[in-house]
């Protein structure tokens, strides 16, 4: 429609039809964007490599906790000299998990740009 708007404005004006053509070229290359985008909207990652990503992130937080238990274990085998590596332990345990879902979180909100969620684009 935007097309039609511009050559029938052109012949209006007079504007040779060779002249029109850049007009034609930008509205082609937009429609073409437009599309491209429609299309990456529209599809979806596989289920597979959803459920992958997923797992490795459990499987991950779960080393964590397996890994800091065993530490704080040690350490407390130790004696006061191994406060540090206690409490150290107990952070890590205590954040590395939790960034980890949180950037997980982020990517579901941020998967479909052009929603209408606060993030969203416009």
């Amino acid at each position: 429609w935007i097309l039609s708007m511009v050559v029938h404005a052109a012949s209006l004006d007079g504007v040779a039809p060779p002249n029109v053509n850049a007009f034609h070229v930008q509205l082609v290359s937009a429609r073409d964007g437009v599309n491209t985008v429609d299309t990456l909207l529209n599809t979806q990652l596989p289920f597979a490599y959803v459920h992958l990503i997923a797992l490795l992130v459990n499987v991950n937080n779960i080393f964590v906790v397996l890994k800091c238990g065993y530490f704080f274990a040690l350490a407390m085998e130790g004696g006061i000299n191994q406060i540090f590596v206690m409490v150290s332990q107990i952070l890590y345990v205590m954040v590395i998990p939790v960034l980890y879902h949180g950037l997980l979180a982020i990517s579901y909100l941020i998967e479909d740009p052009y929603g209408d969620e606060i993030l969203d684009f416009p």
